[in-house]
């Protein structure tokens, strides 16, 4: 599977680089629809775990909102709004412990948990150089999203152990959950920037607070016509045909509630919950490449232990994104 996704974004990466038919930049049709997949798993990285959060897929859909618009005339011209994205998304998370070849509770360091959701996105580029960003997810979690059937259908294909205490799983429970995030760039220009980021999130399945910030190295757009922020959507020119760089994160995260390893708190009580580290660091690194029609990302992330008596944990994160 991984070749052929790899053959797949050499083929769309290729054509999102073609000239346009028109000739000249000046006749360039607008962008204003952005698809993209996602695919996270801890067995892409050099060290090759499978614990924790062990795999996901998202696929995504961005539209750009056109200038004339009654929700770009609703704003006031005071919050000086650049441009206004809409996105849509649906995913499919799956968390297991480290030894997924127990079944008592007492040999596992993280609940076995599964996300299946939909989001719904609002994302406001201010012309600082700024974007609110604005998420709602409904979905759920427990034996009704089917981790443990995909699960076992993978590693059977992989010829990998097979995991066996998905009976101790968290339960069944809606997900109903608001986060909202507020990027900045503070300092730099077309070749080195920092941005900041804060992050809120709260509702049934999570509710924590993020401070970071993010360092790039390349040949750069400014955040609100980057891939960074899914902003190369609308009328706004480009300063590159290409743009590529290397990216350096990192994030203190308060986490106040985690229902997939503390269990849910609306349904039936969960056979299988541990306790929380109440403060969890993330670090994120990778490189971004990005046409005019088409992007790619690859990145690996690094946390610190978010259960007690558990392992810090790493995963990488493979994005591919295509404009018309």
């Amino acid at each position: 599977m991984l070749k052929k996704f790899c053959f797949l974004i050499t083929v769309l990466i290729t054509l999102g680089h073609l000239p346009e038919v028109h000739g000249q930049a000046k006749n360039r049709k607008v962008l204003r629809n952005e698809i993209g997949i996602k695919l996270d798993n801890d067995r892409f990285t050099p060290k090759v775990t499978d614990r924790y959060y062990s795999n996901g897929i998202t696929l995504s859909w961005h539209r750009a909102v056109r200038d004339s618009s009654f929700l770009r005339r609703l704003l006031p011209k005071k919050l000086s709004v650049q441009k206004i994205v809409w996105g849509a998304e649906i995913s499919h998370k799956i968390y297991t412990p480290k030894e997924i070849e127990f079944v008592s509770v007492h040999r596992l360091d993280r609940p076995y948990a599964a996300v299946v959701s939909a989001t719904g996105s609002l994302n406001i580029f201010f012309t600082d150089q700024a974007l609110l960003k604005t998420d709602l997810e409904l979905g759920a979690t427990g034996p009704i999203a089917s981790g443990e059937t995909l699960q076992k259908w993978w590693h059977e294909r992989l010829d990998i152990f097979e995991p066996l205490g998905w009976r101790n799983q968290i339960t069944n429970s809606p997900i109903i959950n608001v986060r909202i995030s507020y990027l900045k760039k503070l300092f730099g220009n077309d070749i080195l920037d920092l941005t900041s980021k804060s992050q809120l999130a709260f509702g049934t399945i999570r509710a924590n607070f993020r401070q970071g910030g993010l360092l790039r190295l390349g040949v750069l757009e400014p955040l609100n016509n980057s891939i960074l922020s899914s902003g190369k959507l609308g009328s706004h020119p480009l300063k590159h045909d290409v743009e590529v760089y290397f990216f350096f994160g990192t994030d203190v995260e308060y986490v106040h509630y985690n229902g997939l390893i503390q269990g849910n708190w609306i349904g039936s009580e969960s056979p299988h919950t541990e306790e929380i580290h109440r403060w969890v660091t993330h670090w994120k690194y990778g490189v971004n490449l990005g046409f005019r029609r088409a992007n790619f990302s690859f990145s690996l992330i690094n946390l610190s232990p978010e259960v007690k008596g558990a392992l810090k944990h790493q995963y990488a994160s493979m994005e591919l994104s295509v404009r018309f």
